[in-house]
Formats: C-alpha cells, sequence, structure tokens
C-alpha cells in the first residue's frame, strides 16, 4: 500500500492547527484548555512533519508547518530562559486532609493538624457534623470558606490569612459531583484554586 505522504501531512497539519487553536479558548470553556497542554508535543510532531515536507519537496507546507511549530514553541521557550519569579518573603504552608464522611476520630485529626500547623488548610468531605467539630479551630483560623454536605462532598478552606473573593463554585453536571474553593490569601495575593471531584 503506497503511502500518500501529502495528504498525511495535510490531515495531521490541520489536526494540529485545530488542537493549537483550541488551546486559545480555554477561557471561554473548559474543555478547550486541555489542549493547552501539549504545545511541546504539537511543534514536536510539526518538526516531524517539515522533515517530511522537505523531503517530498513540499515547500509551500513545509512554510506554513514551521509556523505553526513557531506558534506554539513560543509558548514554551521562554520557561526555558530567565530567571524565575523571586520567592515571597512570607511563604505559606498547605495542607489538604480528607476527613472521610464516616471517619469519628475527631482528636486524630486535630492532633495531625496541629503537628503539620498549616497556614492553608483544605479539607474534604466535610458534614455538617464535621463542621461543628472543627470549631475548635476558629481561634487558629479565622478565615474561612465552607460548605459542609451531608454525605462525601463538603469542603472547607481554613486560613490564617485574610481570604478575598472566596467561594465556592459548582462544575458542570457532566461531572457528578464537583466543588472548587477559590480566593486570595493574605496580602501578597496569592491566588488559591482548590478543585474536589468525583468522576
Amino acid at each position: 500500500m503506497k503511502i500518500r505522504w501529502v495528504g498525511l501531512c495535510d490531515a495531521a497539519g490541520i489536526l494540529i492547527l485545530v488542537a493549537s487553536v483550541f488551546g486559545f479558548l480555554g477561557r471561554l470553556f473548559w474543555f478547550f484548555d486541555l489542549f493547552s497542554h501539549f504545545r511541546v508535543q504539537y511543534m514536536q510532531l510539526c518538526l516531524v512533519l517539515i522533515g517530511i515536507a522537505l523531503w517530498k519537496r513540499l515547500n509551500k507546507r513545509a512554510i506554513a508547518l514551521v509556523l505553526l511549530a513557531c506558534l506554539n514553541y513560543a509558548f514554551v521557550l521562554p520557561l526555558y530562559f530567565g530567571k524565575p519569579a523571586p520567592a515571597s518573603e512570607t511563604p505559606l504552608r498547605a495542607m489538604l486532609m480528607n476527613l472521610n464522611a464516616s471517619n469519628g476520630n475527631a482528636e486524630q485529626v486535630m492532633e495531625a493538624i496541629r503537628n503539620a500547623d498549616p497556614d492553608l488548610l483544605l479539607l474534604e468531605e466535610v458534614t455538617p457534623k464535621w463542621a461543628v467539630e472543627l470549631a475548635v479551630l476558629d481561634m487558629d483560623y479565622k478565615y474561612r470558606i465552607a460548605e459542609p454536605q451531608a454525605g462525601c462532598f463538603g469542603i472547607m478552606l481554613l486560613s490564617k490569612y485574610p481570604l478575598e473573593r472566596g467561594q465556592v463554585l459548582h462544575a458542570p453536571e457532566i461531572i457528578i459531583h464537583n466543588r472548587v474553593v477559590g480566593g486570595d490569601v493574605g496580602s501578597d495575593h496569592y491566588p488559591v484554586i482548590v478543585d474536589f471531584s468525583l468522576k
């Protein structure tokens, strides 16, 4: 069977172009954002296609593929050069704990939290009963975003620093249960987004 290199280059190039464009549309719909994570792979596939195009003397296609590779690589190349952002003078300690809604061992949970002494504490599977048990943390964590629920889908974010614009968001229906806690923490405005989902 004879391989049709022109058709192969065209089909693969169009797929890479579509995926690249989808990667720019992540602000419109979360599904499109998934395509933005593979810029390096798109560029590498373009290099293979450029080689095939040059081998078959498809110069115009090779130029188009070079432009497509550059489009994707432009978002990755800056990550390899320049200095990293300076670390904050006040680093935050964060802790994530799944309480297990059926767990009744509050003493063990409190001991683990006090030993870790996090600045930010995210708790999953927070039931109304757990919310009452966790009230003893109010002195250490003056700021909170909470949505306890019966069952396994309650969530709570506790912070030693002020939480601005904090809210619990509910994701689309294609995910059975999803809670996202988001907000800015402290005077340095650390952005915090935490996703808890069951698919």
